[in-house]
This record gives structure tokens, sequence and C-alpha cells, in this order.
């Protein structure tokens, strides 16, 4: 057997550290390849790979209390929450580390946030290099103006049409936020004492605080027709910032850093990096596992108003993420809610925006006008959670009938019918802000104005729900695949399922407005892909030739469809068709 020789491209360094993994492959519980300069999975999310944290010893941690000679991290009143609620120390007592950043490469002169605690100078300091950096990527290195504009074109933006499908951010103190790093900015840029009335800010800004505006901010103008430029330096200067917690945050979480990295992920994938997307919803995922968000006892205590809300939109947020790429891209959950019980996790208050606003609870003509977005939110998550329930029971069945060769009994059957029906009915008591109307096939898609958000929101439950009960067709047929029994219907009438299923799908996207399905972004775009695919099976796997007619007829539809969209899923659908 041929002697095994080091790699020529692993540094010593490296080789001395084949039972260690870097900083980032830590955060997200991935293996490290060790490659240099950087690993892969650092390649992939674009952060500097290295290795700071020091070499644990085999064994049980040894334990002590802290000293006064001991240096202490500062906790901001968010993350003090979460501390008194996880049994983490407010103080928690690290070892020295190096003092060079996980960006430093980049050019960028910051030291992470170590164990020494962080004045308000220090906090300041890290936010005006990372500001410098993006007004540099917005290609004006002194126009603190122009990024203050920039940001409240963002914000009003944001909260007028996206912040229903995101609404993990509280709109007064996101304003704040961005006027404090205006501020920061000209007095360190411009060298001027800010004329502006003091914030009402109960903290300093932190680096996450920072991370959270701009990749509010990178998202929003992904959905901006002009000015394309501006959004990557926004996205940067994010993913920069928060690289600056990345130590801090392995023990310290905070529904901050989750904001930022769903928001991140987000805009990932909607410029069509799904693999990374992934890996940052999965931090994000595991940083809310820490938090214990699945669990009821974590909402309750001495919590601000605002962060028991945020902790449950999360939860149902990444929950409803998680079960979504699991039905669209076929991935397993990574978001491991205890599944032996019942969800007890308290959906969002659908009045907390409108009481925190002092908003009056009237009415318009239409009833539309003062509806919460957070009800439209609700009414998604329950979606997905029926969707969750059948789907679940599904898979348990075909595994018990393909590992134990148990065949389907009576109470079987019962479940699935009960489970399906609750699932296919979840939408029939939804506002009437959320009912579509009746529409013929032959009718063009509306184009009209800018959406709101209750137009957005109608436009995402409705697609999801026709995606899933395609999925639902799919898993039911494998189901008596796996048991050895033939479909009730027959495979004949699973295609004429599949293409009634299409068709109403493209009456749901031509009864909705083209802007409304645009505002959803890719996400959006897969689900109805999913439709075009679902018609190719039928084209390529049925003998049938009027089945094929109706089937190819729908798929032009889709794809003419996903083309007015703009849409990186039209690729897929029409290389399926050509092969």
């Amino acid at each position: 057997m041929a002697k095994a020789t080091k790699s020529p491209f692993r540094s010593s360094l490296h080789a001395n550290r084949s039972c260690r993994a870097c900083d980032g492959c830590k955060v997200r519980k991935v293996k490290c390849n060790l490659a240099s300069p950087k690993c892969s999975s650092c390649v992939a999310v674009d952060i500097n790979c290295t290795f700071t944290a020091p070499v644990r010893k085999r064994g049980p941690r040894l334990t002590r209390l802290p000293t006064a000679s001991d240096s202490v991290v500062f906790i901001s009143p968010e993350l003090s929450h979460e501390a008194r609620l996880t049994g983490s120390r407010a103080a928690v007592p690290l070892l020295d580390t190096p003092t060079q950043s996980p960006i430093s490469g980049l050019g960028l002169e910051i030291s992470t946030i170590s164990a020494a605690r962080p004045d308000e100078r220090k906090l300041e300091h890290d936010i005006v290099t990372i500001g410098k950096y993006l007004l540099c990527g917005l290609r004006s290195p002194d126009n603190v103006d122009l990024l203050e504009e920039i940001m409240a074109g963002c914000s009003a933006a944001f909260f007028d049409t996206f912040y229903a499908l995101d609404p993990l951010v509280h709109r007064p103190r996101f304003d704040i936020h961005c006027r404090q790093i205006c501020q920061t900015l000209r007095q360190h840029v411009l060298q001027e004492v800010s004329q502006s009335p003091p914030l009402a800010a109960a903290r300093p800004l932190t680096p996450i605080d920072f991370a959270v505006v701009t990749a509010v901010c990178a998202k929003t103008l992904l959905m901006s027709p002009s000015e394309t430029h501006w959004r990557e330096p926004m996205f940067q200067a994010s993913r920069k910032a928060l690289a600056l917690y990345t130590e801090f945050e392995l023990e310290n979480p905070s529904s901050g850093s989750i904001v930022a990295r769903y928001i991140q992920s987000g805009y990932l994938h909607h410029i069509g990096k799904r693999n990374q997307s992934w890996l940052i919803l999965g931090e994000a995922m595991r940083f809310a596992e820490v938090l214990n968000l699945h669990q009821k006892q974590t909402y309750e205590g001495d919590l601000d108003p605002w962060e028991r809300e945020l902790r449950s939109r999360l939860f149902w947020i990444l929950y409803t993420a998680d079960r979504s790429a699991g039905c669209i891209m076929r991935r397993v959950s990574s978001f491991c809610v205890n599944e032996a019980h019942e969800i007890d996790v308290p959906f969002p208050d659908e009045d907390f925006d409108r009481a925190q606003s002092g908003e009056a609870n009237g009415r318009d003509a239409a009833g539309i006008a003062s509806l919460s977005p957070i009800v439209g939110f609700n009414l998604n998550s329950r979606l997905w959670r029926q969707a969750d329930l059948l789907f679940r029971e599904l898979q348990y069945l075909r595994h018990r009938c393909t590992v134990g060769k148990m065949t389907l009994e009576v109470q079987d059957y019962a479940r699935i019918r009960q489970l399906h029906v609750a699932f296919d009915t979840c939408l029939d008591s939804a506002p009437a802000a959320f009912q579509l109307p009746p529409v013929p096939l032959t009718a063009s898609a509306q184009v009209g104005p800018e959406p709101g958000m209750i137009a957005v929101q109608s436009a995402n439950v409705h697609v999801s729900f026709q995606c899933v009960r395609m999925r639902c067709l799919y898993a039911m047929a494998e189901l008596y695949q796996a048991s050895g029994q033939n479909y009730p219907w027959g495979l004949v009438d699973i295609s004429l399922t599949k293409i009634e299923l299409a068709r109403e799908m493209i009456q749901v996207v031509k009864s909705l407005s083209i802007e409304s399905i645009k505002a959803n972004g890719e996400p959006c775009a897969e689900k109805i892909r999913l439709t075009g695919a679902a018609l190719l099976d039928v084209i390529n796997g049925d003998s049938d030739p009027a089945l094929i007619a109706r089937a190819e007829a729908h798929l032009e539809t889709v794809i003419h469809i996903l083309t007015s969209l703009n849409s990186k899923a039209v690729d897929a659908v029409t290389l399926g068709k050509a092969t």
C-alpha cells in the first residue's frame, strides 16, 4: 500500500490543527477542510478564515468563579434578557485572544469583541471603520448625506411594502439606529459636530445594530429597479459588522444577530446563491435553538415587550423557512424543535404594532387598510404548520412501510384524511383581504401600481398553498408505492390531478398582480417553478397524447409567467423542456 503523504497545499500551521476547525466552521457546526488560506466553507460565505479559539483538551472543563482580575464581557440590555433565560452569566470570563480581527485581511483594522469590556468609544470606533468601508463601496467616501438618503428611502420602502414578509424590525428603533450611524460618521468622517437633537437611544449603537440596518437596506435595494450598485456594499457591510461578534456570539447569541442572519440569508436567496443562503440560515436556526425559542417558557419572565414579540416572530419565520425549504428543495429539516409534543410557541400578537404606534383600530370601506400585516404572517405560519403535520405523517407511514414492511391500516387512512382536510381548508376562514376572486384561465395577469403589504402577503400565502398541494400529491403517491398498493385514482388520474393543480396555480397567479409576486422574490418564483416541473413529469412520463397536449399548453403559460417575473427559475423549467 502506498505511503500517505501530506498535501502540498496544506501549510505547516494547519497541519498541526488536524483535530480543529476554524472559527467560522465552529459557528456553523460544519466540517472544516483546513484549506489554506481559507477553508471551503469560509470561501462560500465570504468571511475570513481564522483560528482564534484556543485548543481545548479532552475531558470535562474546569470551572471556577471569576475573580476581580478577570476581564468581563459587556452585554447590552438586549442580551441580558437572553442571558437571564438561558442561564448564561451577564459577565463571562474568557481566555485572552489575539487582537487580529476575523476580517482584518480585508483591510479593516477592527478588533473583535473579546473579554475586555467594550466602552462606547470602542463600539463607536468599530462602527466608524465599517461605515467608512460602506461609504467607499457607495462610491462616495465623504458623502454621508447620500447614505442618510439611501437609508431613509429603504426605511420607507421596507415598512410600506416588505415589512409584512420580514416583520423582524421595530421601526422606531430602526430609524434611530439609522440616525445614529449617520451622526457618528459625520462626526468622525467629516469632523463635524452634529446639530441634530439628541437621540432617544437606551444604549449605544452596536455592530449588530449596524448589521441589521444594512441587511434590511440591502434586501430592500434588491427589489428596487434602480441604483443596483448600492445593494452589494450594504450587504458586505452587514456581513463585516456581524463578523465582529463571531466569538462573542458563540456563547451569547442574541435576537438581533438572528435577525441579521435571516435577512442576509434572504438576500443571498434572492440573488440565486442558495447554498450560501442555506449556510447562513442554518446559523440563525442554531442560535435560535440556543435561545430555546421553541419552548414556551422562553417567552415568560421579565422581558421587554418588543423582545418577547420578536422572539415569537423569529421562531415562526425560521420554522416556516425551514419547512418551506424542505418542501421546495427536499432538504432535511434542520430546525430541531420538539416534535414529541405539539409546538406551544405563541403566535405573534396581531395588534402589537398598532398598540405600539397608538394607531386607532379604524377601517376603510373595504376593511383592508387597517388590517395588521401580522394577520397575514400568522396565516402563512399556520398554513405551513398544517402542511408540516401532514408531511410528517406521510413520511412516518412511508418509513413504516419501507423499513418495517407493514401495510396501511384503516386508522392510517383516517389519519391521512383528517390531516389532509385540515390543510386543504386552512385558508377558508382567512380574512376577506386574503380571499382570491375567481379568475378565468384566459385572463391576463394584472399589472397595477406598487402593491401594499396585504397584497404581497396574499401572493405569498396562495402561491405557497398551491405549491404544497402539488408536493402533497407526490408524497401520497410515494406512500402508496412504498406500501405496495395502487394509488386510489390510478396512474392516469395522477397525471390529470397534476394538470388540474397546475391549472389552479395559473389561475391564482393571474388573479394576483405581477408586482405582488415580484415583491416576494425568487422563493415565490421557485414555488411556481414546481408547477412547471410537475407538467414536465406528465409530458415525459405519460403516454396519452391528449394529456401530453394539455400539459404542454399549461407549461407554456407557466414559462411565460416565470419570464415576466425575471426569475432564474425559468431556466430550470426551459432546460427540462428541452431535454
